[in-house]
């Protein structure tokens, strides 16, 4: 590592190298995740020198609750990080206790992303409190330690989302200590930014029993100076720190500047997410490119259709073998709504909506908002429940399914990650 980089921290990513359907979706749940996944794979295809870093968990989460050990060194995709031909790790000390820490490395076309494994500590993604915040902070303290090791430190230190700001203190920790014996840090000269994606609280993070944050994770990592009126507020503390705060839209910049952290205004810019149209381009689609390039010509929007059409029965196919349900007529216009089911991302609002997107274009369905005719289209829902209102929606989505008026028309699939999404 002798030229300058950045280094991009985040706590998930799909990532389409890991080809073990589980396997990915051990690292990354939702819409967070595809944007981290295809922002990595960006930095390599414009040529920005980034090092990206997360933690491997041990198990995926399956949608009725249930954990499934991961073998994380015979998975396509990832291997271990290797120094001199050997297997690479390094020590983090942590509230108390020495753990060791194996780091493994996607490659996300020239951008590795370097996933710390502690089997002990990241037993399984976003699990509840206490475990939460461990997480939060451990990755703060590998991030710190894992550039140590490599004895060189990224100029600019990404944070993906409030959540990763225990990573500022660690560093800033490592920072006053090395200066207190008259000595350098690896870490001397690196600034901070920070992505937040949402003003949901969920992802604003609010501790407001400091003694239970310090017996969590150390007295070291809430030191005084995060703490203000007898509270830490992750995201306040890291608008202090960082350089730039970018929200994802210009209304969510809108929002962040007004509402969520108005004394910081002045740092924060909107930077519109995009998506990576290689990510989700239906294999057909990309072979009919490679087609029409060879022969010097343009996919028509001719093409568009027929491929859409096919993909359709791919879709229905894929449905057919995995839940035993597909849709009974292909004709009709698809609607489809995946995402992670949690109270704030409020899916719960369709159950009111799904009779009428579904309903015949003759007839007149009750909304919120009075009488409407249907849209005469089929609707596939799709995700995996993280909480328990989520897992309730999943239960009277499954119900909807068997009504007599929506069958093979309404499809609610527990399902994620880059292969389904593609179809």
């Amino acid at each position: 590592l002798q030229e300058e980089f950045v280094a991009d921290v985040t706590l998930e990513a799909f990532l389409p190298e890991i080809t073990n359907q589980h396997a990915q979706q051990a690292l990354a749940t939702g819409g967070l995740g595809f944007l981290a996944g295809e922002t990595f794979i960006g930095y390599s295809r414009i040529g920005l020198p980034v090092i990206g870093c997360m933690p491997l968990y041990e198990h995926y989460r399956g949608p009725n609750g249930e954990w499934e050990q991961i073998d994380w060194d015979n998975q396509e995709g990832v291997e271990r990080v290797l120094v001199n031909g050997q297997p690479m790790f390094f020590g983090v000390d942590f509230n108390g206790t020495a753990y060791t820490v194996e780091p493994y490395v996607v490659m996300r076309g020239n951008t590795p992303l370097i996933a710390m494994r502690c089997p002990e500590i990241y037993d399984v993604m976003y699990p509840s409190e206490p475990e939460k915040v461990k997480h939060y902070a451990f990755t703060g303290r590998c991030v710190a330690e894992l550039f140590k090791a490599f004895a060189s430190a990224p100029v600019l230190l990404r944070l993906n989302e409030p959540q990763i700001f225990f990573t500022i203190v660690a560093v800033e920790n490592d920072k006053y200590f090395f200066r207190a014996k008259g000595q350098r840090s690896v870490w001397d000269g690196t600034g901070y930014v920070m992505t937040t994606h949402t003003p949901e609280a969920a992802a604003l993070p609010v501790y407001s029993d400091v003694n239970w944050l310090k017996n969590q994770i150390g007295a070291d990592m809430v030191p005084d100076w995060i703490v203000y009126d007898g509270k830490v507020d992750l995201a306040r503390r890291a608008a202090e720190k960082v350089i730039l705060i970018n929200a994802v839209a210009p209304e969510h910049g809108d929002v962040t500047r007004l509402v969520v952290l108005p004394a910081y205004s002045y740092k924060t810019t909107a930077i519109l997410n995009a998506s990576d149209p290689e990510a989700w381009k239906m294999p057909e689609l990309k072979a009919k490119e490679a087609q029409a390039a060879a022969a010097g010509q343009k996919v028509t929007g001719g093409d568009l259709w027929t491929v859409g059409q096919h993909t359709k029965i791919l879709l229905n196919d894929y449905l057919q073998r995995e839940i035993n349900s597909a849709f009974s007529d292909l004709d009709r216009p698809l609607v489809g709504l995946v995402r992670r089911l949690v109270e704030y991302k409020e899916q719960g609002i369709l159950f009111a909506l799904i009779r009428w997107i579904c309903g015949d274009r003759s007839s007149k369905y009750k909304l919120p908002w009075g009488e409407e005719f249907g849209l005469g289209a089929n609707l596939l829902v799709g995700g995996i429940a993280r909480d328990t209102v989520g897992t309730g929606w999943v239960k009277e989505f499954k119900k909807l399914m068997e009504e007599e008026d929506l069958k093979g028309k309404f499809i609610f699939v527990e399902n994620s990650g880059t292969q389904f999404m593609q179809l």
